[in-house]
């Protein structure tokens, strides 16, 4: 009953990672818990890890989908400056970055 609910969740929402989903980001792997929130091209996802991580198993991974080379660029220069902007007070850290298909 729960598989068949899940794909009719991801029918309905082309494009989204499914709640239980476990996905490869870099080094870790996250299962997906539910999703949070969307804005622009991206989808935001309450995830979880196998192991802590910085002390937690909790995480929020952030999915971009952008449409062509030109905005990949511009996607690029926003995950570099959120890396770089780690190391400031109040900031969210940045564990990794990766590009899929």
């Amino acid at each position: 009953m729960q598989q068949q609910a899940l794909q009719v969740y991801a029918q309905q929402n082309k494009g989204t990672l499914v709640p239980g989903q476990t996905i490869s980001v870099n080094k870790y792997t996250v299962q997906v818990e539910r999703y949070l929130s969307q804005g622009g091209f991206s989808h935001v996802y309450l995830v979880r890890t196998p192991t802590p991580v910085y002390n937690t198993t909790h995480h929020v991974l952030k999915r971009i989908g952008v449409p062509n080379e030109a905005m990949l660029a511009e996607v690029k220069k926003e995950v570099d400056i959120m890396v770089r902007s780690t190391q400031a007070a109040h900031s969210v850290l940045t564990e990794s970055a990766c590009r899929g298909y």
